[in-house]
């Protein structure tokens, strides 16, 4: 994905209680602000829509499916409950197609990578969210936005080979080392 241009994200997560669900619609919403193009079930499925097929389409036509987890949400996916099973065999199989497999971002909200993390997403790289007070200065969040916005981190500079240093630690450590000059001082010994 192109910086500059807004993705698309599907917000994927369960409904553990309200706090819970007022907290994601919290991340869209600064998602949002921050140049993504959410979409998020709570704005975009109307009343009559079918709830299944506008999940899937959401999925399916996301450049990145961000999913909330926490202990509820494994707990749901890996034993295919309610929605949360419903979006988990969706991702599955996009997922087993090979169709994008950086496409499917976890951050945790609650619990811990063992408890929160479904099986089906425990081979991925997550960002921790359990304790974030202040979106636009945490460092999870905004690693998460550079994954969506394609924005690489500054690495740092790549120096000159020190190859005197390590020839004056080679060579030191050889000589230094009493096992090998014995060893080369009697193979020295026996050649002459």
């Amino acid at each position: 994905m192109a910086q500059g241009i807004n993705p698309t994200v599907f917000i994927s997560y369960s409904y553990d209680n309200q706090e819970h669900v007022d907290w994601v619609e919290k991340l869209a919403l600064k998602m949002r602000i921050d140049g993504v193009n959410v979409i998020f079930d709570k704005w975009h499925i109307e009343t009559g829509d079918s709830v299944p097929f506008s999940i899937e389409q959401s999925i399916l036509k996301s450049d990145y499916v961000v999913i909330v987890c926490t202990p509820n949400y494994k707990y749901k996916a890996d034993n295919r409950f309610g929605g949360v099973g419903y979006e988990d065999s969706i991702i599955t199989g996009d997922m087993v197609r090979g169709v994008n497999k950086t496409k499917y971002l976890p951050v945790i909200r609650k619990g811990t990578a063992l408890n929160a993390i479904p099986i089906f997403l425990i081979d991925k790289r997550y960002e921790n969210f359990t304790n974030i007070v202040e979106f636009d200065t945490d460092i999870n969040y905004n690693a998460l936005l550079s994954k969506i916005h394609n924005i690489k981190r500054d690495l740092p500079r790549i120096g000159d080979v020190p190859v005197e240093r390590i020839k004056a630690t080679m060579n030191k450590n050889i000589y230094d080392n009493h096992y090998i000059r014995d060893y080369y001082m009697g193979t020295f010994i026996n050649i002459n």
